[in-house]
């Protein structure tokens, strides 16, 4: 997330849109503008997730809804989590075949 686009302290009279939905590493609230995603919060209860979120951006209106990017970073959190996918094991793939070639 760039932070020239989404300053918090830019988000005066701003409309804020997020999901809470559980992945791999808990509950994941994946929250957005019209200008892109501007927050993905990991906790343990969505009071926690949206109180975290209100914290972040004080002057914004919160509004739960669907949006575009959950799905996006719930896929991400599965790939990146799962042992099979993680740059650690293929880095040991990598390093194995070398050593073999050797």
């Amino acid at each position: 997330m760039n932070r020239d686009c989404h300053d918090e302290s830019d988000s005066r009279e701003q409309t804020i849109r997020f999901s809470i939905a559980s992945s791999s590493l808990g509950l994941v609230l994946v929250a957005s503008t019209d200008r892109g995603m501007c927050a993905v919060l990991v906790g343990d209860t969505p009071a926690e997730l949206i109180a975290d979120l209100a914290e972040r951006f004080p002057d914004a209106q919160l509004v739960e809804q669907d949006g575009p990017w959950v799905s996006n970073v719930l896929d991400f959190l599965s790939y990146a989590t799962n042992a099979s996918h993680s740059w650690v094991a293929r880095s040991r793939r990598v390093r194995h075949v070398r050593e073999a070639v050797r």
